[in-house]
């Protein structure tokens, strides 16, 4: 009898019985074997699909703030930096 395998780093799997993984949406990273996305540490935000770490979630440029992950910019007569 054959083992099941992990979904590589940058995929995942939400489901039992499943043969193939789903790439890590946006906002999100999905390190090996994860079951669905986890969200970017605060102060950085998913850029890209298939993220494979925390360490590559994008860190928050200034102009704006992120939350849960994306990235808002700030709004007319407003700053951050």
């Amino acid at each position: 009898m054959a083992a099941c395998d992990k979904c590589v780093a940058g995929k995942y799997q939400p489901a039992y019985g499943s043969t193939s993984c789903f790439e890590c949406d946006l906002l999100g990273y999905c390190e090996e074997g994860a079951a669905g996305p986890s969200p970017c540490p605060t102060g950085r935000y998913g850029h890209k699909k298939g993220l494979r770490s925390a360490e590559e979630c994008a860190f928050c440029p200034v102009g704006g703030y992120c939350m849960s992950g994306e990235f808002f910019p700030c709004s007319k007569g407003m700053f951050n930096v």
